[in-house]
């Protein structure tokens, strides 16, 4: 399977503060965290940022993550049901889940969000702008924009 950037989700950094490093207790709670907001990426993420176009790509599908494996074990990858997509030839490995699809009621909020959005309709205004625009040329020094009909 290859990856690729749309619908791609990057899990960054973890890290939580354990008194006894190292222990089962510790690698537990980390995973029940990372699994709660596997469940919960998907749809929220998307309200807070929503996507203006929906002609393209726009669901969330991986969640991916690195890990150097000559540091880390990647246990708690392994135990939140990651898989080992690639392992560069420096040791960092690439882990990968799968994410929930989009129920219907998520999907009618993430279009009213999109509507809402001031970011998302300034795209759309841009790209909307650039498609009606054309440059013509006006003699051979000077270009001119006109709508186009």
């Amino acid at each position: 399977m290859r990856l690729f950037s749309m619908g791609v989700i990057n899990l960054a950094r973890v890290w939580i503060e354990a008194r006894t490093e190292g222990s089962d207790v510790v690698d537990n709670v980390l995973s029940q965290m990372i699994a709660q907001a596997l469940k919960r990426i998907p749809y929220e993420y998307l309200i807070a940022y929503p996507p203006a176009f929906f002609d393209q790509a726009w669901e969330l599908m991986f969640c991916i993550s690195y890990c150097q494996n000559f540091v880390f074990s990647g246990s708690v990858y392994k135990a939140c049901n990651f898989r080992i997509q690639r392992t560069s030839d420096n040791g960092i490995r690439t882990y990968v889940h799968d994410l929930r699809p989009l129920l219907p009621h998520e999907v009618e909020n993430i279009l009213l969000a999109s509507a809402q959005s001031p970011e998302a309709r300034k795209k759309r205004a841009k790209k909307r702008f650039s498609e009606e625009m054309v440059i013509t040329p006006l003699f051979r020094r000077y270009h001119v924009l006109r709508c186009a009909s």
